[in-house]
């Protein structure tokens, strides 16, 4: 699951974030980018908060 192609459940999100931790979430979003995004946006995107979202950016970055 991802939010680029969400399923019809309108508790898609909540089913999501049952499923796949933030730093996942994270993840899965910054894989389908094609431009640069805000931190802000990508946390929006994955539910989590912008200094989570920050912090696995930096995950990401180092990996």
């Amino acid at each position: 699951m991802s939010p680029a192609n969400p399923p019809d459940d309108p508790d898609w999100m909540e089913t999501w974030k049952e499923h796949t931790s933030a730093f996942d979430r994270v993840k899965s979003v910054t894989m389908m980018l094609s431009e640069p995004q805000s931190a802000s946006w990508i946390a929006e995107q994955a539910a989590v908060s912008p200094n989570t979202a920050r912090d696995h950016l930096c995950r990401l970055v180092n990996l």
